[in-house]
């Protein structure tokens, strides 16, 4: 059970949320005078004048885009996802292109586009994602190009929004009280639509800003204490996405934010977004993540509401790499003033985050792309989209990835029967998912323990040297009397030294210590080192303890079925080492780039 909420007032508050909504439009995250505001920022603001040309250039691609049709995708072709999502992505591009200068052809675009989607059958409500993204999309066209459609078009965007999302909405489902992406997307995606009908159908507009009030703080109670992420930075951007998306239309269209920025761990999970990432520019991508990292366009927006303008300063580099990405006008929405110093960040070197998944990243520079990092996951299996990795980290020198995590098992899936988390789950059977793929211990090949929840005991950070301990023991809990994993990156921060220590174990066959690569693997004849070789660089490894016993090994990662992923490009370098271990077992490795 969590014990991090602390709802703040303004989600017990009971008045009509609706009591000071604008009445005119558009009302929804962007005012007119914000607008202008931009408008005229663009005009001697190189940084924002350069996302902006950017955001045209993609907004050109969509006169030769196909136009988009009711067809359910994804594995077993039972989604609607990807269409809202494109939806959304060509409704707030051409948005916010029109808002800051006007043109008829934005209008045709738009349009034809919103009238399209209304006229599907539905927006595939029984996965309701689909639906609260197609909602959100339609609620901004509508909103934004409110005075350039016909009262005919206005008509039938309202009903769409009804009949396709509001109605459907108010039905008894599960994701209501949800504590992970599916909260703050499907009530966020809702209540954009809610605000921006308001004045023509205020009951049910009403009821379902009433029902987001009420349940919302089942998922800002995850970002507690320390803002890290339960489901990975995917998903942070997926859910947290949605987050501001709200937050921001409340503030537009009602002047209130109902205490969302306040909510504990809210500030420190736009810190969190930032250590995640390494300095390749890929992200600790445990459980079902992604190591590819999103640019940061939700950050400027926060670093407004938070008065934290390290945040939009982070931000700036990475939207240079805008592509494709549906919430890419928050950027413009939140984007700095002139004055802001790119240097601005002012963030320290190391980060831990407790919760039910406790993360800490190391790293030796924030501004070197050569710099070392070590990201790890401790905590708990029992989140959504887990894998079991309890203890597992991932590794950056030389501006390459030595340690990797495999990532999001696809036929998983496809096959919608493994999403428990349950000990006797048909998720651990997928390599991707369970213990023998991840970058931790394996002990006689048992599984990790599900239930029980493996601390961050240890944590320091000094100039030269920082450190974190992990307590394994309740992966293992029949194994040994205690079970300890410690990180250090040392010698000035350019050396990454781990070291794992049972007392008094009780194995039957052997430990197993495991290591994802991408490189070439090159063994010492005694298989007391390894050498990883990428690109130009080589990073040794070298068992320092146990003298003797313990010794390196090449496997696999080829899949026991085929419906899984190949992992084709990556391999396992494990150390194995035989039972019965010593009273007091420590198995000691070194690493460093040579």
């Amino acid at each position: 059970m969590r014990q991090y909420l602390m709802i703040t007032p303004a989600f017990l508050d009971p008045s009509d949320p609706l009591a000071h909504l604008r009445p005119e439009h558009p009302r929804l995250l962007l005012l007119p005078d914000r607008a202008e505001a931009l408008a005229a920022q663009s005009q001697n603001d190189t940084r924002l004048s350069s996302l902006l040309q950017t955001l045209d250039r993609e907004a050109e691609d969509l006169a030769h885009a196909p136009r988009l049709t009711r067809v359910l995708d994804g594995p077993g072709a039972y989604r609607l996802l990807e269409t809202s999502r494109e939806t959304l992505r060509r409704i707030f591009l051409l948005g916010i292109l029109h808002r800051l200068s006007p043109s008829p052809k934005y209008i045709a675009q738009a349009r034809d586009i919103l009238l399209n989607v209304a006229n599907f059958s539905d927006w595939n409500p029984p996965h309701f994602l689909d639906t609260a993204e197609m909602a959100a999309a339609v609620a901004i066209g509508y909103d934004w190009f409110y005075h350039d459609l016909s009262p005919s078009n206005r008509e039938t965007l309202r009903e769409a929004l009804i009949r396709h999302a509001l109605r459907p909405g108010m039905e008894d489902e599960w994701w209501i009280t949800s504590t992970h992406n599916w909260n703050p997307v499907c009530h966020g995606g809702l209540s954009l639509a809610a605000l921006a009908i308001a004045e023509h159908h205020p009951d049910l507009a009403r009821s379902t800003l009433a029902r987001t009030r009420d349940h919302l703080p089942l998922a800002l109670e995850s970002y507690a204490p320390d803002g890290v992420h339960e489901e990975s930075p995917s998903y942070w951007d997926y859910g947290t996405g949605y987050l501001i998306l709200l937050a921001t239309a409340l503030h537009t269209a009602i002047d209130n934010t109902w205490g969302i920025f306040d909510a504990p761990g809210i500030e420190q999970t736009f810190a969190y977004r930032l250590h995640v990432i390494g300095p390749t520019g890929d992200a600790f991508n445990y459980g079902d993540g992604n190591p590819h990292s999103e640019p940061l366009v939700l950050h400027p927006i926060a670093a407004r509401f938070l008065n934290r303008p390290g945040f939009a300063a982070a931000a700036l580099p990475t939207l240079t790499k805008l592509q494709r990405n549906r919430l890419a006008p928050l950027a413009v929405i939140g984007f700095p003033d002139e004055s802001l110093s790119a240097d601005t960040t002012n963030l320290p070197l190391d980060f831990h985050g407790k919760g039910q998944l406790e993360f800490v990243s190391l790293r030796g520079t924030w501004h070197d792309p050569l710099s070392p990092w070590i990201a790890l996951r401790a905590g708990t299996i029992q989140v959504n989209h887990a894998h079991m990795d309890l203890g597992t980290f991932v590794f950056e020198a030389g501006g390459i990835r030595w340690a990797h995590d495999l990532g999001k098992e696809d036929a998983i899936y496809a096959g919608r029967d493994a999403w428990g988390l349950q000990a006797d789950s048909p998720r651990w059977n997928y390599l991707r998912a369970g213990v023998h793929s991840h970058n931790t211990l394996v002990l006689d090949q048992d599984p990790q323990n599900v239930l029980n929840h493996c601390p961050v005991t240890k944590f320091r950070t000094q100039p030269d040297h920082a450190s974190a301990r992990i307590d394994l023991t309740p992966a293992w809990p029949e194994k040994a009397d205690a079970i300890t994993r410690t990180f250090h990156l040392e010698n000035h921060r350019k050396h990454f030294r781990l070291v794992d220590e049972l007392t008094n174990p009780r194995l039957n066959t052997f430990l197993r210590w495991q290591w994802v690569t991408s490189a070439r693997i090159e063994l010492a004849d005694n298989r007391q080192s390894a050498l990883l070789h990428q690109q130009d660089r080589t990073l040794r490894l070298e068992i320092r303890s146990p003298q003797q016993g313990a010794a390196f090994d090449i496997a696999s990662l080829a899949p026991p079925t085929p419906s899984e992923a190949p992992n084709t490009g990556f391999q396992m370098l494990h150390i194995t080492w035989p039972a019965p271990l010593p009273h007091s077992a420590r198995l000691e490795v070194l690493i460093h780039l040579i």
